[in-house]
């Protein structure tokens, strides 16, 4: 996004005095405003794939928006393009980011305020080696930088991924929590068949076993698993969310700003799930720093 000039367009809403304002250009996830100031946001390299366009086919001029209108934002970019939910998000971080900076406040004080001050933040083993996976963990353990771990597993054959996680369950006992992510490697039959050898591991949960669009042999599995569920790629909006909290197919919900294109559509996911009781997990996709920085705001 570039910076708009300062003299306002023609027809165009004068931005609140002491506010920045933008306009779109679709291209970039950072965000120059006419104060002067730089909003950042990490977008996994993605960007909106086509601007607004005139009824002549020309490219429209992007109007000048306050850049404090966050829902007016999000309209704006569900008109110029479906889906597209990283560079979305993108944009909206770094609109919140640059608000609070032209403000002096935290992003998480823009979206009401902090409710934590402390969040536990696991760590993810995914080499697939369970000798190396043990090294890293006891490191992390050693350095009392991390007690619980997401170990990926589906890549192999589930026989394999059991004693793999026989093996590191083995070497760190009680002195630390696993849960595993298998990336909806399985069918409804494999999954079946590995839950109940997983509950005796100890695994505190599983995140998305089954594909996506099986919301209804989640539920199934859910009915008859001591280990509790957690919906990833099962939910990007809030009424996928919908869809899974009334097929009580989840026991938690994985919450990824990229996923859910922007702050509030993640807002917005949480509530449906807490009104239907359901766990928050805070999730990430690799991001830099900045990303991890806007999950842990809308997180607190």
């Amino acid at each position: 996004m570039r910076v708009c000039p300062p003299e306002a367009e023609a027809g165009a809403a004068a931005p609140r005095p002491g506010l920045p304002s933008f306009s779109t250009t679709w291209s970039s996830p950072s965000i120059d405003l006419v104060l002067g100031l730089s909003g950042l946001a990490y977008s996994g390299g993605k960007t909106l794939r086509r601007p607004p366009v005139a009824r002549n086919g020309a490219p429209r001029p992007p109007p000048r928006q306050r850049a404090d209108r966050f829902e007016v934002a999000g309209v704006l970019m569900d008109v110029a393009a479906k889906r597209n939910t990283a560079a979305k998000s993108a944009i909206e971080t770094a609109l919140y980011d640059a608000v609070g900076r032209s403000l002096g406040v935290p992003a998480s004080l823009l979206l009401g305020g902090m409710v934590k001050y402390r969040i536990p933040v696991l760590w993810t083993l995914a080499p697939g080696d369970p000798g190396q996976e043990i090294e890293e963990a006891e490191g992390k353990l050693s350095a009392r930088l991390h007690r619980s771990f997401k170990v990926k597993i589906g890549a192999q054959d589930p026989a394999a991924d059991l004693a793999r996680l026989r093996r590191l369950a083995g070497a760190l006992g009680d002195r630390a929590d696993l849960i595993v992510d298998a990336n909806q490697a399985w069918d409804e039959i494999t999954a079946a068949r590995c839950l109940p050898a997983l509950a005796d591991l100890g695994i505190r949960l599983v995140e998305q076993p089954l594909p996506a669009w099986n919301v209804a042999g989640m539920a199934r599995l859910r009915d008859r698993s001591n280990v509790p569920l957690m919906a990833d790629e099962s939910v990007f909006s809030a009424h996928d969310m919908l869809a899974v909290a009334s097929a009580a197919a989840a026991d938690v919900v994985s919450l990824k700003l990229v996923k859910h294109g922007g702050l509030l559509n993640t807002r917005n996911v949480a509530a449906v799930a807490e009104a239907a009781g359901i766990g928050l997990y805070g999730g990430c996709l690799l991001e830099s720093s900045i990303g991890a920085a806007a999950q842990a705001e809308m997180m607190t």
